[in-house]
């Protein structure tokens, strides 16, 4: 599962010319009770800092739950604790 994460909400922080901070991704497949989280370091150098809140970062993970009807991804800021999440149906 590839994963494209928006910058925007995720509070890094500003320190020796980098932004670090980090989010915990979790992925449900619904119905199975099979969840998986990883935790992703995040650490960009300013001068690419401005092409990631554009372009967001990318999350890969995997999960084997069998054949799910959909996947239920959840983005968690380990700073601030917000969350977002998202539901996707899969085709079978």
């Amino acid at each position: 599962v590839k994963v494209n994460v928006d910058l925007h909400d995720v509070q890094l922080q500003h320190e020796n010319s980098r932004r670090s901070g980090g989010i915990d991704v979790s992925i449900a497949a619904e119905g199975s009770g099979m969840v998986q989280t990883k935790t992703f370091k995040i650490d960009i150098p300013d001068d690419q800092f401005a092409s990631f809140r554009e372009k967001g970062m990318d999350a890969v993970d995997s999960i084997d739950a069998g054949k799910p009807q959909s996947l239920r991804v959840v983005v968690q800021d380990r700073t601030t604790g917000t969350a977002g999440s998202v539901r996707v149906p899969l085709a079978h």
